[in-house]
C-alpha cells in the first residue's frame, strides 16, 4: 500500500539523514507518491532530502555523475533500467530484493549489495557503511561494470544467433 511504502521510506531516510555522514538523498521522479514524500520532507525539516522531479535523460546522467551510490529501495520493480544506467555511469549500487535487475546484475558483495525489500535497518547499514568506505565504493564500481558487459547489445545479439543457429541445425 502507498502508506506503507512512505512509511518505510520516511524510516530509512530519516535514519540516513541524521546519520554524522552528511549524506544528502537524491529522489528523482515524480510518480503518484510524490507530493505524500514532498510533504513528510517538510514535516520531519529532511534538509538532506531533494526531489528534482522528473528528470530527461540529458539531466539525469548529471545525477548519475555527481553520486557516490546508486539505491533502488523499491517494494517492487519488474527489472529496473535505473541500475543498468547507474552502473554504466560507474556507480555501485545498492537495490532490494524485488527489484528484477538486482538478480543479474549485482553480485551482492562483490559488485554493490542486495537487501531485503522494506527492512529499513539493513538498506539504512549498507548506505552509511559503503559511503564510510571509500575503497568498497571503488571495488563495487569496478566490479559492477565488468559484470554489466554480459549485458551489452553485442552480448544479446550474440545469443540470439547462437540461438537461431542451434535451431536451425
Amino acid at each position: 500500500s502507498r502508506r506503507r511504502h512512505t512509511r518505510y521510506w520516511r524510516d530509512w531516510s530519516s535514519d540516513v539523514c541524521s546519520s554524522d555522514l552528511n549524506i544528502h538523498l537524491v529522489l528523482v521522479g515524480d510518480g503518484i507518491l510524490y507530493e505524500e514524500v514532498n510533504k513528510i520532507i517538510r514535516t520531519n525539516n529532511l534538509t538532506n532530502v531533494h526531489l528534482p522531479g522528473y528528470l530527461s535523460y540529458s539531466q539525469l546522467i548529471q545525477f548519475y555523475i555527481l553520486s557516490d551510490v546508486f539505491v533502488h529501495p523499491a517494494i517492487i520493480e519488474q527489472w529496473g533500467v535505473s541500475v543498468n544506467e547507474a552502473i554504466t555511469c560507474n556507480l555501485p549500487v545498492i537495490v532490494s530484493d524485488m527489484v528484477g535487475s538486482g538478480y543479474d546484475l549485482v553480485i551482492d558483495g562483490f559488485s554493490g549489495y542486495i537487501f531485503k525489500s522494506k527492512n529499513s535497518h539493513d538498506l539504512t547499514f549498507k548506505i552509511e557503511y559503503l559511503i564510510s568506505n571509500r575503497h568498497l565504493l571503488n571495488y563495487f564500481s569496478n566490479n559492477a561494470k565488468s559484470n554489466l558487459i554480459n549485458w551489452s547489445h553485442e552480448k544479446t545479439v550474440s545469443e540470439i544467433n547462437n540461438s537461431l543457429n542451434y535451431l536451425s541445425k
